[in-house]
């Protein structure tokens, strides 16, 4: 998780009972290639499903 104002080495300092607080870490990033790193596009399409059917808590199920 990104902490805005913070770098690495520093503790953190949160007043929040889920988050636990520790020293940032620091982030090696590299940028991405092949498939990730340009502007490419593609096409998502629907999955084909066989049936849908009514289950007692009254969602869709695929079956």
């Amino acid at each position: 998780m990104l902490i805005p104002g913070k770098q690495a080495g520093e503790l953190t300092s949160f007043d929040f009972g889920y988050f636990a607080n520790s020293r940032l870490m620091a982030l090696k990033a590299e940028p991405l290639g092949k498939a990730q790193g340009g502007n490419e596009m593609f096409e998502l399409r629907r999955r084909k499903v066989k049936e849908e059917k009514m289950v007692n808590n009254g969602m869709k199920r695929c079956v």
